[in-house]
């Protein structure tokens, strides 16, 4: 939070890619006038437009079998997809 104040930048959303990285949200959000967008409540296949930015969202199971990717024009953003399984545990495409 120190380096985003003192960049001047705001964190305006946030989300989770997977299941286990829950355990701070509240307290960020608390701290900051972010919207939370809720992995559980979207679905693979989806689109969502937070402020206007269109995101495909895509079911991308890996390092949890729960694992989203956002898929905008330019840009991902994938969480630990590239983790199959565990950290630093990846397999094989061919063992997927």
């Amino acid at each position: 939070m120190l380096i985003l104040r003192r960049r001047k930048r705001k964190i305006l959303k946030s989300s989770d890619t997977h299941s286990h990285h829950t355990p701070g949200n509240q307290a960020m959000l608390e701290k900051t006038t972010a919207q939370f967008i809720d992995c559980k409540k979207i679905k693979s296949d989806q689109t969502i437009a937070p402020d206007q930015e269109i995101l495909n969202v895509l079911h991308t199971p890996g390092h949890t079998d729960d694992s989203i990717t956002f898929m905008a024009t330019d840009f991902l953003v994938t969480g630990d997809t590239l983790f199959n399984g565990t950290i630093g545990k990846s397999k094989s495409i061919s063992q997927v």
